[in-house]
């Protein structure tokens, strides 16, 4: 995006910008579960049968879950934003190998903090962080940038890395991994193609067959749309801690309730 002069702000988002809009879509998803699902309405673990028993006898429940729900499907908007944060950090590294380290280290030190926001247990192996969907995503960013020549054999290699990448998504459970890998493919193929937006609305919109909460997931390419393509002002040990402390915070609120 232009600039008028080298001390005027570039206009948009920056990538920091964005984080923020992330990590506030995250929380909201975060906050349905733990605090409205876990600690208002105590319903983790309830059949969809319990579930459909409650609304009726409480119409105050009814509105709480409809609430946590639409909260979960804002939730989504955090998925292609993050997505485009991983292919952007990815392109301007210098060092793939130490950002992969961090990436992984706030995935195995949001996991306890994950556990306990949405199950209440320590250890929980029934899912997993979705910082881990990151640490593929760089992997699979690696391939991509590895086997970069145009060739049938490429393509096919490529192919395959994704497939792989998003069954062991599925095999480690990973929180919308699925999703997250198939948008960071997505918009590393589109990276500098001018219809990288509308291509990746599409593609969010078609994730909606994984799940209905991400049905409102395209309208996170509104904030990408104003994307300007400047890193913004950071703090890295931020940006490493914000997860892991949401979680935490958001458990303690619910455990107070």
């Amino acid at each position: 995006m232009e600039r008028l002069n080298e001390n005027q702000e570039p206009r948009g988002l920056s990538a920091s910008g964005l984080r923020v809009w992330g990590y506030l879509f995250v929380l909201l998803g975060v906050a349905a579960r733990c605090l409205i699902q876990n600690g208002m309405l105590g319903i983790s673990g309830m059949t969809s049968q319990q579930l459909l028993q409650l609304m009726q006898a409480s119409e105050s429940s009814m509105l709480l879950i409809t609430a946590s729900i639409v909260m979960q499907a804002l939730e989504s908007c955090a998925i292609p934003i993050f997505a485009l944060l991983l292919v952007e950090g990815f392109c301007k590294t210098s060092d793939w190998k130490r950002y992969l380290g961090r990436v992984a280290l706030v995935a195995l030190v949001s996991e306890i903090p994950y556990n306990l926001a949405m199950s209440g247990k320590v250890l929980d192996l029934s899912s997993r962080n979705p910082v881990f969907s990151l640490v593929l995503g760089l992997v699979m960013l690696w391939f991509y940038r590895y086997f970069a020549e145009k060739s049938g054999k490429n393509t096919l290699i490529k192919l395959l890395v994704t497939v792989a990448a998003i069954a062991w998504s599925g095999m480690l459970s990973i929180e919308h991994g699925a999703f997250f890998l198939l948008m960071t493919a997505v918009l590393w193929l589109t990276r500098e193609k001018p219809y990288k937006i509308l291509v990746g609305a599409v593609a969010a919109a078609v994730g909606c067959g994984l799940s209905l909460l991400y049905v409102v997931s395209p309208f996170s390419f509104l904030a990408v749309h104003f994307y300007n393509g400047e890193k913004g002002e950071s703090n890295r040990i931020v940006n490493m801690l914000c997860y892991p402390l949401m979680l935490l915070i958001v458990y303690a609120a619910a455990f107070l309730i």
